[in-house]
């Protein structure tokens, strides 16, 4: 996941793309090989790994792989889109999202995330991406796009296919992340999201909804004691911010979910002398074995950056708009590695080949934990996901029909609606109708005893 890796990566996978697939295992596994050996911590301390080291690793680290199958449609979506398109950013509906589009890292990206076998690390899966990708169906693969499309069929933007790693084709869709970046390169994507959103002719730049997911941090914490002013929480705050300027400048009609970073540090538990080695190699400030006091630094970092991403969502430019909102989403603050039935030992079925990616079923969890996050309330999201978890549904029953912002997330909890007082839902509009309609029947009810009193009285005054 981390730069420099990826930077030694980029000449094998062009030298792959020339030679054919008849030497991809081998020049893969020279590849993993070589990084091994040239450990950044100490390439002394770390053995020297053959191919056949490597192939016995790979067969029983995912004989227990658990598969995806996404789900089915629990929710209503009959009324998930509105009867005609909304002029404001806090009511929105899911059918009323029409592009989805994604910055980040290699976790958006879903490098190595399918295969489980070393050829994967060639490959970036972003057609499963969790917040981006577009592949199949909610009932194959849960992803935000995949639910989306459940209310809205004609949702565009996802991603669809598969990629050579930094070979990133058209299919990608509005999928800009790019493995290996840390904060410093969010500007630059936040640009090309831009350029790329005006230039497709399936989008109207003004007049469609869009959905952005940003996630980024995981590189900068594994960096972290290489330059810790590059990748300090208030560099990581600066770079975030500018990207978010450049999206309220150039994407009208947005909501941005900014996602904050989950601990890398926990990676270290899914432990063994090969995943030791690719951490190594991957995010190298994770120390060795025993390294606890660095963990405890660069986990205390990450808190930091969580902040950071918290704060820079309540700034008034990102709230005082009816057509762009930026919303924290803190699902993975405090998310723990899955765990085997023994309640110790890490499941290894979530992580790709290298001990440290999402794999499909990890990116199935945090596809649905996004979508839980933005059904809920701000200040009430939850901060973690779990196993098995339900896909919650938004709701005109309950008065919470639209994705939560900070503004409609204040009217709900003040009033129990997204509405506010004097609400237009339609469960408020009923109520209203028949509030009307019995204050008019008791008007004419007062109307004809009067008639009837008045003529009664003057009646008797002609006796």
């Amino acid at each position: 996941m981390v730069c420099c890796f990826f930077n030694v990566t980029s000449f094998f996978v062009l030298f792959y793309s020339l030679v054919g697939t008849s030497m991809q295992r081998a020049i893969l596994l020279a590849l993993i090989v070589a990084a091994v050996a040239v450990s950044t911590a100490s390439a002394a301390a770390l053995p020297m790994l053959t191919a056949e080291q490597l192939q016995l690793f790979t067969a029983p680290f995912f004989s227990t792989r658990k598969p995806t199958g996404g789900l089915d449609m629990p929710c209503d979506t009959a009324g998930g889109v509105s009867e005609t398109v909304p002029t404001s950013v806090h009511m929105l509906r899911p059918g009323d999202i029409k592009v989805v589009a994604a910055l980040g890292d290699s976790l958006t990206a879903a490098y190595a995330a399918m295969d489980p076998s070393i050829d994967g690390m060639l490959y970036e899966y972003r057609n499963i991406s969790w917040s981006v990708g577009g592949g199949g169906s909610l009932a194959e693969q849960i992803t935000l796009p995949n639910i989306l499309k459940e209310y809205n069929p004609d949702v565009t933007g996802f991603s669809t296919s598969v990629n050579t790693l930094f070979q990133i084709p058209p299919t990608a869709g509005l999928n800009v992340a790019v493995s290996g970046a840390i904060a410093t390169g969010l500007p630059a994507q936040a640009r090309s999201l831009v350029n790329k959103t005006k230039s497709d002719p399936t989008i109207d730049w003004e007049k469609d909804w869009k959905v952005v997911t940003l996630f980024i941090g995981g590189n900068d914490a594994c960096a972290l004691c290489l330059n810790e002013t590059l990748h300090s929480p208030q560099f990581i705050r600066d770079n975030i911010e500018a990207a978010l300027d450049i999206l309220l400048e150039g994407l009208p009609r947005t909501l941005v979910n900014l996602v904050e970073l989950l601990d890398v540090t926990q990676l270290f538990e899914v432990h063994d002398d090969m995943c030791d080695a690719l951490h190594q190699q991957l995010c190298p400030c994770l120390g060795g074995v025993n390294d606890t006091t660095i963990r405890a630094n660069i986990s205390a970092t990450i808190v930091e950056y969580q902040r950071a991403v918290a704060e820079l969502a309540q700034l008034p430019k990102y709230n005082s708009h009816e057509n762009f909102t930026v919303v924290d989403q803190p699902f993975f603050s405090k998310t723990k590695i899955p765990l085997l039935a023994d309640n110790v030992t890490p499941d290894r079925s979530y992580f790709a080949v290298d001990c440290f990616h999402f794999a499909s079923i990890a990116h199935e969890a945090s596809g649905l934990a996004l979508w839980n996050s933005m059904v809920e309330p701000v200040g009430h999201k939850r901060t973690d996901w779990k196993i098995g978890e339900p896909l919650e549904c938004p709701s005109d029953a309950h008065n919470r029909p639209f994705f939560f912002t900070n503004y409609n997330s204040y009217l709900y909890l003040k009033y129990g609606s997204q509405f506010g007082p004097g609400s237009d839902s339609d469960d408020h509009a009923v109520a209203i109708g028949v509030g009307v309609s019995v204050g008019v029947v008791a008007l004419l009810v007062v109307i004809v005893l009067f008639v009837r009193w008045y003529n009664r009285r003057h009646s008797y005054q002609r006796l």
